[in-house]
């Protein structure tokens, strides 16, 4: 490699760890790096050469880096062809899934990761990923959402798999479709506590004015005493999204007050105590930065 590329390769790792640990971003202020964070501007031609870099730690950061020219046509199918590459090293190829949950309105995008989820023999995280990378997809593109629903219901066999899909309409709950599917777990299929959790987390958005509350309200209260501790404890938390209502509020008081599991006590003090950035996190809704910037929920994962 050219000695010039050397030097942008190393900005170029420096530049993606400042933006997924944003804690290190400090360290680079008094650095030559700091230009090329802030003002330097990848060429098409030097992101290819860098996405084919011998070095696979410089191909990785290459790929969290392209995340900035995403929507361009040229750099989408670069990364699409990133996430394509078997030969290519599986968390390069989970960054590259990562990267294109972006371009919502590509695709080309989605029909490769819906590839990547139905063909081969590929690393279950990167179908994992894949799967999440649908969820912005998914709120507005009606194949996308149709895509997971199929998986969750009866096309998809791989648990961890599955409970992705369900991950991914955590953004499309307000629809119809999903949310009726994601209650039907909830009330009727033989699920394992695990994806019982994940489903209550993806239907945090639904609970205010629909009928999604009182089923979790019932898991939350839990007056037969049937339910997991596991699946219990999202939803007494994803009753902050409701605690105004004052039947709920009664509820996480009790909770708070008078169980006997500490760890519950303490949800039901986060859902009355409304720490919207803990709740955020917790059901990955994303959050915005002071700035008014989103951070996506997928940057987590």
């Amino acid at each position: 490699m050219k000695k010039t590329n050397i030097t942008l390769a190393a900005g170029l790792m420096l530049l993606a760890a400042s933006h997924y640990a944003p804690a290190c971003a400090a360290d680079l202020e008094n650095t030559s790096v700091t230009w090329f964070a802030k003002s330097r501007q990848l060429t098409e031609a030097e992101l290819r050469d860098l996405l084919r870099d011998p070095a696979p730690e410089v191909r990785k950061a290459a790929v969290r880096a392209s995340r900035r020219y995403i929507l361009a046509n040229g750099t989408s199918e670069l990364v699409i062809a990133v996430l394509k590459n078997a030969g290519e090293r599986a968390d390069i190829r989970v960054e590259a899934a990562r990267v294109l949950s972006y371009p919502r309105s590509n695709s080309r995008a989605q029909d490769a990761l819906q590839d990547v989820i139905r063909f081969g023999d590929q690393p279950g995280e990167l179908r994992v990923m894949a799967y999440k990378a649908l969820w912005d997809a998914a709120g507005v593109n009606s194949r996308c959402q149709d895509f997971l629903v199929a998986a969750v219901r009866r096309e998809e066999r791989d648990a961890a798999a599955r409970r992705a899909a369900i991950w991914a309409l955590w953004g499309s709950v307000t629809d119809p479709g999903p949310r009726e599917m994601l209650k039907d777990l909830l009330k009727y299929g033989d699920e394992d506590e695990e994806t019982k959790a994940e489903t209550i987390k993806s239907l945090y958005r639904a609970l205010p004015g629909s009928d999604v509350k009182d089923l979790v309200f019932d898991i939350a209260r839990d007056r037969s005493g049937s339910q997991p501790k596991a699946v219990r404890l999202p939803a007494i938390l994803a009753l902050a999204a409701v605690s105004h209502d004052q039947r709920v509020r009664d509820v996480l008081e009790e909770i708070a007050e008078r169980s006997s599991d500490q760890d519950l006590r303490l949800a039901a003090i986060e859902a009355l105590s409304q720490d919207m950035r803990r709740i955020q996190e917790y059901f990955h809704l994303g959050f915005r930065t002071q700035n008014q910037g989103f951070i996506s929920p997928i940057e987590t994962e």
